[in-house]
């Protein structure tokens, strides 16, 4: 991401939280010790469910809250 006429990073790695909001297409990820990164448009569903299966697995997109509408139980 390009921000302050500077290159910035957020690997996956240092992500310490994640809040997906699959209906209002936003993601914001927060990372230590930067401020939080907010996502928003229409790949946010493909991007929240890409992020949290990188950060936690595939049990994980399957048990989180916010993505219960897009999981097919």
């Amino acid at each position: 991401m390009h921000a302050g006429k500077k290159w910035l990073s957020f690997p996956y790695a240092a992500m310490t939280a994640i809040y997906p909001e699959v209906g209002e297409a936003t993601l914001v990820c927060e990372f230590a010790p930067t401020p939080p990164l907010l996502l928003r448009g229409a790949a946010i569903p493909t991007v929240a469910l890409l992020t949290v299966q990188q950060t936690g697995g595939v049990d994980a997109v399957r048990t989180h809250h916010a993505l219960g509408v897009l999981v097919d139980e």
